[in-house]
Formats: C-alpha cells, structure tokens, sequence
C-alpha cells in the first residue's frame, strides 16, 4: 500500500510463470504491484517476461509513477506476440495515473503504448527509445532518442536534431548545449564534433579533461573571442579536427592569441591530427602537437611559443612561409621547445625558429629549407638559449648571419659568447663572425 522508491539494483521477473496455452494466458509477471506512487532512477535495470510483464502496474487511483533512469526490457516469445492478439505490454498500467518519464532507456520495450489505463497520462521530458512514443506523450522542449536519432518537441510536433556534436553519447544540435552538458560532468569528457561548430567559451566545468574528436571530414571548431579561452587546472586534447580562429588584433593583454588558435591557462593540451587554418599558440603548461599542419596565422607564423610553456612538436608539417616564433614578455627565457620529424620547407620567408626568448630548443629528425633552422631576434634578448640539435644549426638575424654556440648555448656574437665562457668552454661558429 506504501510508496515504492526504487535508486538501483536488478529486478527480473520469473520466466515461467508467463506465457499462453490454447489462447488462456497464466501468470501476472508485473516487476512492481503498488497502490502508492512509484519513483525509479539510477543504474537500476528491470526485464519482464511476456504479455503481462509491465514494469508498474498499479491499483489504486491517482497514483504518481516518475521514472528518471533506469534500462528496461522486456522479453516476448514468437507464441506471446500473436496468441490472443497481444504484442509487447505496457510500460505503466493503471487508472488515473501521473506519470513522468524524464531519463532511462527503453528500448528493450517494443510497443508505442508505453501507458494505458481510464484517465491516465505521460509526459516524456527524456529518455532513449526504440520506437518513438506517442507524440501527445512528449512535453514541449523535451529532447528525447529513438534509436540512433534525437527529436525535440515543438509547438508542430517531434522534430528531428541534426546533431553537430554528442558528449559521451548523447547528441546535441549546439556545441553551447554539448558544453553546458558536460560542465556538470566529472573524471573524463569525450565531446565528438561532426560538423564546424563555433566555440565562443572557456571550458570550465566539473570535469578534470575534456577531449574533443572530430568524427568527419568536415568537422572543425572555430574560435570565435576576442582574445583567449581559459581551462584553468584542466588537462585538454584535440583529434581528428581543423582548428580556425577569427581575425582579431593585437587587443590589450591577449597579444597574438588574438590572432591563433589555442588555449590559456591550462595544465595540459594536446593535438592529435589537427590542421591550424590560421595558426597556432601555446603558452601555459605542457602542450603537444602530433600529426599537425600549421598554416600560417593571421599575424603570419605557424606557431607561438610564448612564456612559461614545454611545447613539443612531432610529425608535424609546415605549410606556410614562416615557421615558429619563440616569444616571450621582457626578458623571461621560459620556453622549452621540442622539435623532431617536422617538415619546414614551405617556411621561405625565415628561419624555421625565430628566437627572440626561451630556455632551450631540442631539433631532431626535422627537414628545413634553404632559409635554415633559427632566426636570433634582436627585438629580444635571444642569448644564452640552450640548443640541442642533430644537424648543424644555421643562423641568421635581420642584420645577416650570426650565431655562436658556446657550452651548447647560442649567442648572436663571439663577444657575448666570450662574456660567459670558461678555460673549459667549447665554442663554435656558425657562421664568420667578430
């Protein structure tokens, strides 16, 4: 007579005691029998077994059934679903019945009628489904599955969502909505993007990492602020995506990422496969390129290595006429820049790498083109940068050749090198130098 509040576990309902014999059905196989109301959500998962397997089956009157999670199934012979007319049960079953479906999956139950009884009513705020429910059944604005197809209830009726991006499953029309999905999300957020999409936002939220993955050819997220995002304390990763971002100017502390596509404020991001339409920038925790293209971006390099940044890049192609640029606020030589298995024989204008700041530069396995593999910027302090390299680096600066690496540190000139050198010290010269 009590109400029955069910937050989990497993309900399966006797095989045997169901069926029909010469057209005379036996057995009530109800998972749950209540004359108060009914509330189920959680992981909790009921089967039922035959004609008269409903999930809720009530007997009193007025009774309130709210289901906001759950898997149910139901399970039907070949004899149950034309013996006696009959094909798969309702889901609630009673008179005068309140009932609100709001999450679950339903699609173990195969009939349209999912309540029947004098006086009963369903509304549907959301919920996977096999078959679609009764449009009468589904409140304005709800979202809802059938299948592999989302729906949302308008004033004219189910209306089918083109989906531009799911978060760990479920599809969403915008990636606003797929974002403001996952901020209430913990541990790992996948978002899968199938078309260009905008990201206007910072991505903020309960979650720990958030991964976006392209799932087309089409699939692009377009950077669309004036001035950066932030993921403060979050690891972040992009795959399978090309990247853009609105042209924007050198606007008060945003600098160049105004102009490339990247992300603030951040504990780790990495880039799988991805095509930088108009560049990128890294410039806070560890960041990693794997399999990227850089075209150029709308202040003209490939990439911005600026402040207290580890980047590394591999198997990475660059597409433009300019390469990486190392940068840094006043006289900060943060940077830790890795780069192998990289192709920079489009980049004609300058040097692979224009050091203007940084800590240390590691080159391995890279090809260059005949503008060769660094640029010292005397706009900057460039000196003193440790340079690994498995090639013999060649230097330029505006003013023509340069570079002298002394205890595998560059310098512009043999005189600043001389400034720091010891009776042990190792110097070579890149170039002719005084």
């Amino acid at each position: 007579d009590g109400d029955v509040t069910i937050t989990g576990g497993e309900i399966v309902t006797n095989e045997k005691q169901y069926g029909y014999s010469s057209g005379i059905t036996y057995g009530k196989n109800y998972a749950i029998y209540s004359k108060g109301d009914v509330e189920i959500s959680g992981d909790t998962k009921i089967t039922t077994y035959g004609p008269s397997g409903y999930i809720v089956n009530t007997y009193g009157s007025n009774q309130k059934v709210n289901i906001a999670g759950g898997e149910f199934t139901n399970v039907l012979s070949e004899v149950d679903k034309t013996a006696g007319g009959h094909s798969a049960p309702n889901l609630i079953y009673g008179s005068s019945v309140d009932a609100t479906i709001a999450g679950g999956d339903f699609n173990g139950y195969k009939g349209e009628e999912l309540i029947k009884g004098t006086g009963s009513t369903l509304t549907i705020t959301g919920g996977s489904f096999d078959n679609k429910p009764k449009d009468d059944y589904v409140a304005v604005g709800a979202t809802i599955t059938v299948g592999e197809t989302t729906y949302t209830k308008t004033e004219d009726g189910l209306e089918e969502v083109i989906p531009v991006a799911s978060v760990n499953g479920t599809s969403y029309a915008t990636l606003d909505d797929a974002l403001s999905a996952a901020s209430a999300m913990t541990g790992d957020v996948t978002v899968e993007i199938y078309e260009r999409v905008t990201l206007g936002q910072s991505l903020s939220g309960s979650y720990s990492s958030i991964k976006f993955v392209g799932k087309d050819t089409d699939a692009e997220i377009y950077l669309d602020v004036q001035g950066y995002i932030t993921a403060t304390g979050k690891n972040v990763a992009f795959e399978d995506l090309t990247l853009s971002k609105s042209e924007g100017g050198f606007i008060n502390n945003a600098g160049f990422m105004n102009v490339a596509f990247g992300v603030y404020d951040v504990t780790e991001v990495t880039y799988t496969n991805c095509v930088f339409d108009n560049g990128a920038y890294a410039s806070s925790g560890n960041v990693t390129y794997t399999g990227c293209t850089f075209k150029r971006s709308h202040d003209k390099y490939g990439l911005w290595a600026y402040g207290n940044v580890d980047v590394t890049v591999d198997d990475c192609i660059f597409a433009d006429y300019r390469g990486i640029k190392m940068y840094a606020e006043g006289a900060a030589k943060t940077v830790d820049l890795t780069v192998k298995n990289t192709n920079f024989s489009a980049v004609t204008d300058k040097p692979a790498i224009v050091l203007t700041y940084g800590e240390k530069v590691t080159l391995e396995g890279n090809t260059y083109s005949e503008t060769g593999t660094f640029e010292l910027d005397l706009d900057g302090d460039p000196n003193g940068t440790t340079v690994t390299s498995d090639v013999d680096p060649i230097c330029k600066n505006d003013n023509g050749a340069c570079g002298v690496l002394c205890d595998g540190k560059i310098y512009t000139t043999v005189a600043q090198a001389a400034e720091v050198a010891t009776s042990g010290s190792t110097v070579t010269l890149l170039h002719n130098s005084t």
